[in-house]
């Protein structure tokens, strides 16, 4: 399965991809979106759900091509103890001017139960949300600091 989110951010890429070449920074990000879908409802999911987490997050070698920057990760979502999400994915910064880049985070999941398949698609989605949103945030306070 395929989860996906794009945003925007008003930042050119050498400085985007400086910041996510930094491991240190990226692992934060993660434990707050895991923070958020914890505390948050999530619409939809009809199962009980209490204290989702991030299982582990691991990021791979960082590496750039011509007009992009690519970080491989992946990362698991424990929804419940017969329910978890591992995502595996790329988040890719590309240039979209001087001053704009394009975050993409791209993630396949698979889960630990085919009875739930609706809840996992949702928080796979969720989660591929959650992280970009940080990310994203985390870049623009770079511009007003």
């Amino acid at each position: 399965m395929f989860a996906r989110h794009i945003i925007e951010v008003a930042l050119p890429l050498e400085i985007v991809a400086e910041r996510l070449r930094c491991p240190g920074w990226l692992q934060p990000i993660w434990a707050a979106a895991s923070e958020r879908l914890s505390s948050e409802p999530m619409p939809g999911i009809e199962i009980d759900l209490p204290g989702r987490a991030v299982g582990g997050f691991e990021m791979g070698q960082p590496h750039s091509c011509s007009t992009s920057f690519l970080v491989p990760v992946f990362w698991e979502v424990l929804a419940s103890s017969d329910l978890a999400v591992a995502l595996d994915g790329d988040l890719r910064a590309a240039s979209v001017s001087a001053v704009q880049t394009r975050l993409a985070l791209q993630a396949t999941y698979r889960n630990s139960s085919t009875e739930h398949a609706d809840d996992v698609k949702r928080i796979a989605t969720a989660s591929v949300r959650e992280v970009l949103v940080g990310v994203a945030e985390s870049l623009a306070a770079i511009k007003t600091s």
